[in-house]
């Protein structure tokens, strides 16, 4: 079994990523946020888990016989994103340090690669017809196909949710069922949302994200 990790601060697109290496018919798709693969059956030759941190370092060393993928956005749409998820009561591991800690892991392996790890922005999985979606396939050794950027198989994040809600579960934005709102926001078309949820940054937070060292090299404006 070839074992596949995709790791990224919270709210930058790891579900998504996961969502599209899973998409693959070659590739189990582990649905729920998880640090190890779950004692199953598994009849695909990969496997795909995926989980959130502030640190690459911390975990790296227990992946050494992963593929690594290790996905960034920009801090400006996260922390928007965060805000409006969390109302201003954001979990104590969702800061601008936390986030400036995990960008500089980012651009450390960017800037020095180790081979069993890619680094992608979120913003480019969507440049020249999906070019980066294509090359995280290539680092897999899997077979890409444009049947991975619309396929919806997400219908069994939680037991409350065996359906693709039709409708985004307004209920779930702050609270409990998240596995459907979950269900819903992964099987929507794969879209860039660059920009959408700054709108939602305080202007302190706005003006701390600009003055970070790790925004200017990660190009983020």
């Amino acid at each position: 079994m070839n074992k596949i990790v995709v790791m990224g601060f919270p709210h930058s697109g790891t579900t998504i990523l996961r969502k599209l290496i899973g998409n693959s018919p070659e590739v189990h798709d582990v649905q729920l946020e998880t640090v190890h693969i779950p004692n199953i059956n598994i009849k695909e030759e990969n496997v795909v888990i995926k989980f959130t941190t502030t640190d690459i370092d911390k975990y790296l060393g227990n992946y050494t016989d992963f593929k690594v993928v290790t996905i960034i956005k920009s801090p400006f749409d996260v922390f928007g994103s965060i805000n409006r998820r969390f109302n201003g009561q954001d979990p104590e591991n969702h800061t601008i340090p936390n986030w400036d800690k995990y960008a500089k892991g980012f651009i450390k392996y960017r800037e020095k690669p180790v081979d069993n790890m890619y680094t992608v922005r979120y913003e480019d999985l969507f440049a020249n017809s999906y070019e980066e979606v294509q090359n995280i396939y290539k680092f897999l050794d899997l077979e890409f196909n444009e049947d991975i950027i619309t396929t919806k198989r997400d219908v069994h994040i939680s037991p409350s949710c065996v359906h693709i809600p039709l409708e985004e579960p307004k209920n779930c934005r702050n609270g409990i069922p998240h596995g459907q709102y979950r269900t819903w926001q992964t099987n929507q078309p794969f879209k860039n949302k660059t920009g959408e949820s700054r709108k939602y940054l305080s202007d302190r937070q706005e003006e701390i994200i600009s003055s970070l060292e790790t925004t200017r090299k990660l190009n983020y404006e």
